[in-house]
């Protein structure tokens, strides 16, 4: 491996801390690390030298995988890494990176990462001395620290409901310098924005802004917001709303796009012009899609679907030629651990079902399916690996499938909720649902173990119905 126009970074301070840290640079064309514990799968036949551009001339020992995870538990795996023992640094290549299919992006003060699907898989700030490094946790395959449950499900873009393709950072690092968190709007408040939006035969509008709003770029937006006289609202703090002369217009930020929508087209385009001249901005027009979400505006309805994720979920399933079927799961299915079953590749399991979670945006209907599948990442078995394919040929046949969102003079927010008591056989936990409409359409839902073990069909009927109500 020649690596003669290549230095490796030195670490800047002598704390354990830096151990995890991993420099993300243009100028090496190989991942690489000195860390032999990292590799969650080495090939240690692989051997050779490689001579960087300081004249140091070290030994290959292996080129394996690295297993990352994220904040909520979340995995991503780092493939073709070579194993360096005399390496003290950890390195990702960008150029190594892009060839793999990521995107690489350097606007103002940050690099970022996303996957060949667009979802953002890290967001790394420039450090004084020009490096771009971050501190990133290596899991391992049958090990406590991978794979979360889906119960612990965090409302997104938290993540996960929301959870993309696997990643070492499942979001962006919502955060001012001082520690206090910047406000995105959830997508279940972009959900509820189409509804309100088609239920009054409004039009959403998209603004993609050049750099996302972070540190003084969002205190700038705040002041800008308060001059053309938006009001914040109280309970999602990324939604501002403005009233004039009678017409209305809301706004949502969501990292660096906007949504606007609203009752006038002229106030709407005088926003436009005012935003533009503040920000580097794009105006993309009527919202058609955004994080691998389709948005389809007509005249009397919206619709929203993942069609084109789904698809290709089922290809990188090998699965994209496979017999549809009509039911999710089999009737009475009740899936345990099965410590005496075989296991199953947990790589490619965490990863289908991963991505089959972050498809729960738009499709409602796989929601119960999922989560219990999602409950067996850490160690998954022939039973669970089934369940999974199941639901794959079920997606076979529905890829077209999403929500519509109908114009219409009724738009009541109704709620409902339902439990199923004692239906886990591990440990005997109940199953909590819930559905919220805005008129005829649902704007977010949920299905999850509840935390505590119920002692009566009663008490867990209190439990979602107190669960649903906050």
């Amino acid at each position: 491996m020649n690596e003669e126009k290549y230095t490796p970074p030195k670490s800047e301070s002598n704390t354990n801390d830096e151990d995890d840290v991993w420099y993300f640079d243009n100028g090496a064309s190989n991942h690489m690390t000195g860390n032999y514990s990292y590799f969650s799968e080495l090939n240690e036949n692989i051997t050779g030298r490689v001579r960087f551009g300081d004249g140091s001339c070290v030994s290959i020992k292996g080129k394996g995988s690295i297993l990352f995870q994220g904040k909520n538990g979340e995995q991503k795996l780092l493939k073709d890494v070579y194993y360096i023992p005399a390496l003290r640094s950890n390195v990702i290549s960008l150029g190594q990176a892009t060839i793999s299919g990521y995107d690489i992006s350097i606007r103002g003060d940050f690099l970022t990462m996303r996957d060949s699907w667009g979802s953002l898989l890290i967001k790394v700030p420039r450090s004084a001395n020009r490096l771009y490094k971050a501190q990133l946790k290596v899991g391992k395959e049958g090990t406590n620290e991978v794979g979360r449950e889906s119960d612990k499900e965090e409302n997104p873009h938290s993540s996960l409901v929301t959870v993309h393709e696997t990643s070492p950072e499942s979001e962006e690092d919502h955060s001012r310098s001082d520690g206090t968190p910047i406000p995105i709007a959830r997508l279940e408040t972009i959900r509820l924005l189409i509804a309100l939006a088609a239920g009054k035969g409004w039009k959403i509008h998209h603004l993609d802004v050049k750099t996302a709003f972070l540190n003084g770029d969002r205190k700038k937006l705040d002041s800008t917001l308060e001059e053309m006289g938006f009001l914040q609202c109280v309970h999602e703090k990324a939604v501002y709303r403005k009233v004039s002369n009678g017409e209305f217009i809301i706004i949502a930020v969501y990292g660096d796009d906007i949504f606007v929508t609203g009752t006038s087209l002229d106030l709407i385009n005088e926003f436009k012009r005012r935003m533009a001249s503040q920000f580097e901005m794009s105006d993309l027009g009527e919202l058609t899609y955004y994080l691998g979400i389709e948005v389809s505006q007509g005249k009397d309805c919206m619709e929203i679907k993942q069609e084109r994720y789904a698809r290709k979920i089922l290809k990188e399933a090998g699965m994209e030629d496979c017999n549809a079927t009509s039911y999710l799961m089999e009737k009475d299915l009740k899936l345990s651990k099965a410590e005496d079953e075989p296991l199953v590749k947990a790589t490619q399991y965490r990863k289908v079902a991963g991505c089959l979670r972050y498809l729960l945006h738009t499709r409602p209907d796989l929601t119960y399916s999922v989560g219990v599948v999602s409950q067996y990442m850490q160690s998954p078995r022939e039973s669970h690996a089934r369940a999974i394919k199941q639901i794959l040929r079920y997606l076979k046949g529905t890829t077209s499938f999403g929500i519509k969102y109908n114009r219409s003079n009724d738009m009541k927010l109704v709620g409902y909720s339902d439990s199923s008591h004692n239906v886990d056989i591990d440990d005997e936990r109940s199953t909590t649902g819930h559905v919220f409409y805005l008129g005829t359409s649902p704007i977010t839902w949920c299905s999850q173990k509840q935390t505590t073990v119920a002692l009566s069909s009663c008490e867990v009927e209190f439990m979602v119905a107190t669960a649903a109500a906050c």
